[in-house]
């Protein structure tokens, strides 16, 4: 199945993009301020999980954000995880309060006595803030060089992950950042959101905002400081259909490879609040992925250098929905199949799932090819989410989407 999706050219859909922007920000806007408590962290959390063929912990600490600056322009179409802020000329300018989160999380009783009774180390740190870590914009200078050099003060530590847009990864900080790792023996690793390889897809139905030459200038840099570029991977952006995005997914997955990632994320589309793809769900115009695209895309992509591991779940606030099959029977032991392949990347743990009844439905889905051009389905959707949008809520859990985001709280891509 591995082919390219041929959407045309973007400057094609310049006005359906424009209203696809709009949308994005006015459901964003929905959204009210929130009163953060800046003495901790605004979420944190340590799982099990494996790094380099060894049982581990990896501790998330997510910093109150400030809020990611593309987000409050309007942002991805699918991304839940701005938070607006009611202080934010407050603390623009101040480091401390970042700072003082990452203190407050590292020196939590709590976390360290689960540390002893696990008898397992923190071998990984994950500090996200709900945007871009580099960005002076949402997280000062200061802070970033501060935390990160606390950072490396935990013992046992092996890898540190922060997350950026390529736009925002600059050679002076990057620099920065290699002077405090370059001796520690602790890699540093920056995520960054590639997405989607199609210009399409990844800057119309995602609204991305992002060249093939920033994510090449950003990788070139941080290779030259020994920094490890990690990829996120979208599966089932809006607008496309499961046969499209498995399509897409795969052929990213191979473009990363190329320009030159070290370690790859691939996202499975969970729906967060006050977002376009939540708007296109309650119009009965969007679903999430099938467990059996997941697989697909992984069973496709054994052969690469780089192989995908499973993500999606690392999400503050967390969605409302996650991908999953569209019965009950199977989700647990997919995910439980998808845990054991993040450890070794290895598809062998999918071989005996294929007996459920739904993976003929899936077949018969992944099978039809739509007829309708990509802008004119967009610009058929659009006009709904707009005709509809002055009614909009945020959608509520079910219980199939309850016991799916308790297992995924359980995977872990290393």
């Amino acid at each position: 199945m591995i082919e390219e999706n041929n959407f045309g050219k973007i400057e094609d859909y310049e006005k359906i993009h424009k209203k696809i922007f709009d949308n994005c920000k006015k459901l964003r806007g929905l959204k009210k301020d929130i009163k953060t408590d800046w003495s901790c962290p605004a979420e944190m959390h340590l799982r099990k999980s494996t790094l380099r063929g060894k049982d581990t912990l990896t501790l998330t600490i997510t910093l109150s954000p400030f809020g990611c600056e593309w987000a409050r322009k309007g942002g991805c179409t699918m991304c839940g995880e701005f938070e607006s802020i009611s202080q934010r000329q407050e603390i623009a300018n101040d480091p401390k309060f970042h700072i003082s989160q990452f203190v407050s999380g590292l020196t939590n009783e709590n976390m360290w006595s689960a540390v002893k009774e696990s008898r397992l180390s923190i071998s990984r740190l994950r500090i996200y803030q709900e945007g871009n870590y580099t960005n002076t914009n949402e997280t000062s200078k200061i802070a970033q060089i501060k935390i990160l050099k606390l950072a490396t003060l935990i013992k046992g530590l092996e890898k540190v992950t922060i997350e950026a847009r390529p736009q925002y990864i600059k050679e002076d900080i990057i620099k920065e950042f290699y002077e405090i790792f370059k001796d520690s023996g602790i890699e540093l690793e920056i995520g960054m959101g590639l997405e989607a390889k199609n210009d399409v897809v990844r800057n119309v139905c995602i609204n991305k905002a992002g060249t093939e030459n920033q994510f090449k200038n950003a990788i070139k840099i941080m290779q030259k400081y020994n920094i490890s570029p990690l990829a996120y991977i979208l599966l089932k952006p809006p607008f496309l259909t499961e046969r499209e995005a498995i399509i897409e997914a795969i052929s990213t997955v191979k473009y990363a490879n190329e320009l030159g990632f070290k370690r790859i994320s691939l996202e499975p589309m969970s729906i967060h609040g006050f977002t376009l793809v939540d708007a296109l769900k309650q119009n009965n115009l969007y679903s999430t992925p099938w467990f059996w695209s997941v697989i697909k895309v992984l069973e496709e992509c054994q052969n690469f250098n780089v192989r995908p591991g499973v993500g999606g779940i690392g999400y503050f606030p967390l969605p409302e929905e996650f991908a999953q099959n569209k019965c009950k029977k199977c989700n647990k032991e997919i995910i439980d199949a998808i845990i054991e392949y993040n450890k070794a990347k290895k598809i062998e743990h999918f071989k005996e799932l294929k007996k459920c009844e739904c993976y003929e439905k899936w077949l018969n889905e992944i099978n039809y090819i739509e007829k309708t051009p990509l802008r004119k389905r967009i610009e058929n959707q659009i006009y709904i989410v707009e005709k509809n949008i002055n009614n909009y809520k945020v959608s509520k859990h079910k219980k199939v989407e309850s016991d799916a985001r308790v297992l995924y709280e359980q995977v872990q891509n290393e």
